[in-house]
Order: C-alpha cells, then sequence, then structure tokens
C-alpha cells in the first residue's frame, strides 16, 4: 500500500450465466503511520521517527506514569528526532507521540543505566 492506505480485502458475488461467482475486491483506505525508535535499548540517546510528517506532542514518561519530558515537535516524514535520555534512571520508558487529531502512538525504549 502506498503512504496513508490500509488495504481492505473483500468479496463480492456476481451473477454469471445463472450461478454465483466470486470476485475479490481490494479496497485502499488511510492507513496508521508507523513509529520507529532506536536504537533500544539506549544509555543516552534514541531517534525517533515517524512514516507521516506532522505535528506532534511528545511524552516521555516512566513506566508508573511520571512524565520526563513534555514539548511539541514538528516532524518530517523519515527524518529521525533525537531524544536525550541520558539523565533518566534506567528502566522502561514510554515515547509518546500524540498528534493535532488526538491519535497517540506509543513505543517502549529500555534505558539503561551508563
Amino acid at each position: 500500500p502506498g503512504k496513508n492506505q490500509y488495504v481492505v480485502y473483500g468479496l463480492i458475488l456476481e451473477a454469471e450465466a445463472g450461478r454465483s461467482v466470486p470476485r475479490a475486491v481490494k479496497i485502499a483506505t488511510p492507513a496508521r503511520p508507523e513509529v520507529k525508535l532506536m536504537p533500544n535499548p539506549t544509555v543516552q540517546y534514541a531517534s525517533v521517527t515517524m512514516s507521516t510528517a506532522g505535528s506532534y506532542q511528545l511524552l516521555v514518561r516512566d513506566e508508573f506514569g511520571r512524565i520526563y519530558q513534555r514539548h511539541q515537535v514538528n516532524l518530517p516524514a523519515e527524518v529521525p528526532y533525537e531524544l536525550d535520555v541520558s539523565t533518566y534512571p534506567a528502566g522502561i520508558l514510554l515515547v509518546q507521540l500524540v498528534s493535532e487529531e488526538g491519535e497517540v502512538y506509543t513505543q517502549r525504549l529500555v534505558k539503561l543505566a551508563q
């Protein structure tokens, strides 16, 4: 599928010579953008990349919900955004991007001790 497309398959029965004949149908609809986060695990920095450009609120939380970072970012498609996590304690971090439409994209990041 192309950018912003889902692929949905369906089945249509058509009458042909007195009998039903199945016909496959492919329908393209908007797809959910992908978030990449690497390297994972990391000690200092991680790159966040979105498959589609947009303005997002970026949040970094720990596994208990404490917010370590919150700010607005404008991300071009497929261009890494460097995220500094060097001052955070070791453990699981949740990196969230919230779109202007309110869609939430979450990835887990393993933060290693220095």
